[in-house]
């Protein structure tokens, strides 16, 4: 039991949508729907550069000490990650026919080599013809949250855990 987020996208020519979902059980917690035009209409958040900077400074040697915890709470978290789909299609082309050639070839073989795994799907496709970028993709994983929470709990029940998490809060 665990936390199951999809995540779609779609971009034609200048158009493009992404779908962002998160289910536990069958229960919606949060869906998103982000366009190309909310992103235009977008507020910009202004940060003090500054102010961010002085916290960064505390950060980076709190980030060095807890380094050892910080890789270990990442493994847990990769390791509680199940990919349930794999799904894509990008279709690309730029003015010189022998750069989409040589970048297709690469594309593809990165794309058979994941295609390996049973729940991956990825195909790509050159127009030689005109410089284009077209693609969609759906990403389906869950996350299995138990142990991740616990490894979460023992690195901020620490002094130096509780301090980095306090430091990158304010720097938020």
């Amino acid at each position: 039991m665990g936390i199951k987020i999809a995540i779609k996208s779609n971009k034609k020519k200048d158009d493009f949508n992404l779908d962002v979902e998160i289910k536990w059980l069958f229960f919606k917690i949060y869906h998103k729907k982000i366009s190309k035009m909310d992103d235009l209409r977008g507020k910009h958040k202004e940060n003090s550069s500054s102010n961010n900077f002085d916290t960064l400074k505390k950060i980076l040697p709190l980030i060095k000490n807890n380094m050892d915890k910080l890789s270990k709470l990442l493994i847990v978290f990769v390791k509680s990650i199940e990919l349930e789909k794999l799904n894509g299609n990008l279709v690309f082309g730029f003015y010189s026919p022998v750069t989409t050639a040589i970048t297709f070839a690469s594309i593809n073989n990165i794309f058979t080599i994941a295609n390996i795994h049973n729940k991956s799907d990825l195909n790509v496709g050159a127009d030689f013809t005109k410089e284009v970028l077209d693609f969609n993709s759906e990403v389906i994983f869950k996350i299995k949250l138990l142990k991740p929470i616990f490894a979460f709990l023992r690195f901020i029940t620490t002094k130096s855990g509780f301090e980095l998490i306090k430091q990158l809060r304010n720097m938020l």
